[in-house]
């Protein structure tokens, strides 16, 4: 099946495509707004130099932070900055946590990570 077909009978029956051997598809231009990712798993990407995202787990609204030191940006739930930002951010963000003591320390850890990727 082509990507157009694909496409076509995920809209038509809501095909399960969890199986799908998508490696070489390209998906550029691709409309996945509703689309149901949350079984992708990026392991074993290869991802373009410069272009590589690290992650802490645990931590954050959402549990999960990433930052692409390529382009300086920072993704956290529903909000994207850049580092400085993140920076400014943070002492709101801790005082609104159940443990702020807990979560300092947790933050704080995460920005020495990322300031190392830099």
């Amino acid at each position: 099946m082509t990507r157009d077909e694909l496409l076509i009978a995920y809209a038509a029956d809501k095909r399960d495509f969890s199986s799908a051997d998508l490696r070489s598809a390209n998906l550029r231009g691709a409309n996945l707004r509703s689309a149901d990712l949350r079984w992708i798993s990026a392991q074993g990407a290869h991802w373009p130099v410069g272009w590589e995202i690290y992650s802490v787990y645990g931590i954050g609204t959402l549990r999960v932070i990433h930052y692409r030191p390529a382009t300086d940006t920072v993704f956290a739930g529903c909000w994207t900055g850049n580092f400085a930002e993140l920076e400014e951010k943070l002492p709101e963000v801790i005082g609104e946590c159940g443990d702020p003591a807990r979560a300092k320390v947790e933050y704080d850890a995460m920005l020495v990570y990322f300031r190392a990727l830099k």
